[in-house]
């Protein structure tokens, strides 16, 4: 099959992690011999085995603006004049493949990037949703114009995917097409328990980037009344900063925690697993999930999880991990010295967490969604030409 698969973000130099599943699926489809194209707003140019990923940069706006004026003054009604200008510049890129190559396949990420650009293409497509506009429903932060466009990408789509059944239900909400469920896969070769163990002290491990949805304050805030306690315990947090590693750090200084947190700017994912395996549980009091795969990711290497009980937090960890509920900061530090102090719960959900991990392999998601695309060619490829 020949894919196009186009994005807001791809994994490059300065966000080394970004949108990393989208780049997973799109390596992993290569691996298995198809070719891939994967288009993004923002990531750097280059070719991977079969996988071609392609950045757009100022010229594309600029010219897109210049040859498609027709295009870009329609967007600029739903989002401005500059949206309009960038979304156009990653269209331009999208046609010259088109024009090029016979595409089979083409996969929209999210509804207001990757799915937006191709509506506009006016071929058939899929749209690929990771929960970023339900998010942006739920808040608030979408305009009613921006909202009636997303429903013409939905409802123009010939089939829609997602990774949950909590963001299915939201989607469905927005148009009458078929909402495809398939969750997000990890590499279990990748993600299994380590023997060495990392930490000198019993550790609790957080991996997610530094911003307000991820909540790292309720964390620090729950840690703190388990240190409080008398427990000597540590806390390691691995993200890269969206704007709250400042007010971590002031939390943190002023409740006398210097010494028992550590925030650590980015690990290499393939490191991930040892410190997954030497916590003593995983922590992330997310506010927001579309899925949550460093849950999963923990999980696969023996980490009990603690996290919020909502959206798509439930489906991921399964009886993997303790659920408590939302900005309850006392319940968040009853599940965190549970498990440090009750060795024999932490070894039973360390069993249970790997059991649950394994039915998330990436593998069994590349299946179906090759099983999707196979379908998907046999109703709508002459559509293609």
């Amino acid at each position: 099959m020949n894919i196009l698969i186009i994005s807001s973000l791809l994994p490059y130099r300065e966000l080394k992690y970004a949108n990393i599943f989208v780049y997973q699926q799109a390596k992993k489809l290569a691996e298995r011999g198809h070719k891939v194209w994967a288009i993004a707003i923002h990531t750097e140019t280059r070719k991977e085995g079969n996988l071609e990923i392609i950045g757009r940069n100022k010229f594309d706006c600029i010219i897109g603006a210049f040859r498609y004026p027709l295009k870009t003054i329609h967007l600029a009604k739903y989002f401005g004049l500059k949206r309009a200008i960038g979304y156009v510049g990653l269209y331009r890129i999208a046609r010259k493949i088109l024009n090029k190559h016979k595409i089979d396949i083409i996969d929209g990420h999210w509804i207001g990037s990757g799915g937006m650009v191709s509506y506009l293409l006016k071929k058939p497509y899929i749209v690929t949703e990771h929960g970023l506009f339900c998010e942006s429903i739920e808040k608030g932060g979408l305009s009613k114009k921006e909202i009636e466009f997303s429903k013409k990408v939905l409802n123009n789509a010939k089939l829609i995917i997602t990774e949950s059944f909590n963001l299915k239900d939201c989607i469905e909400k927005f148009t009458k097409n078929k909402v495809e469920v398939i969750h997000y896969g990890i590499d279990l070769s990748l993600f299994r328990p380590q023997k060495e163990n990392i930490f000198k002290k019993p550790t609790f491990l957080s991996v997610g980037s530094l911003n307000k949805r991820k909540n790292h304050i309720d964390l620090l805030k729950a840690f703190k009344i388990v240190v409080y306690l008398g427990n000597d315990v540590n806390l390691v947090i691995i993200g890269r900063d969206e704007g709250e590693k400042e007010n971590l750090k002031n939390f943190i200084k002023n409740n006398k925690l210097t010494k028992k947190v550590k925030i650590i700017d980015g690990v290499k994912n393939e490191n991930l697993p040892l410190y997954y395996s030497s916590a003593i549980a995983f922590v992330l009091p997310s506010l927001h999930e579309g899925f949550g795969t460093v849950f999963i990711e923990a999980m696969a290497c023996g980490c009990p999880v603690i996290a919020n009980n909502l959206y798509a937090v439930p489906e991921a960890v399964g009886d993997g991990g303790i659920l408590v509920e939302p900005r309850n900061i006392k319940q968040l530090a009853d599940a965190m010295e549970r498990i440090l102090i009750d060795k024999k719960l932490r070894k039973e959900l360390s069993r249970k967490a790997i059991k649950q991990a394994k039915k998330f392999d990436i593998e069994k998601r590349i299946d179906k969604i090759e099983e999707i695309y196979q379908q998907y060619i046999k109703i709508y490829g002459n559509y293609m030409d």
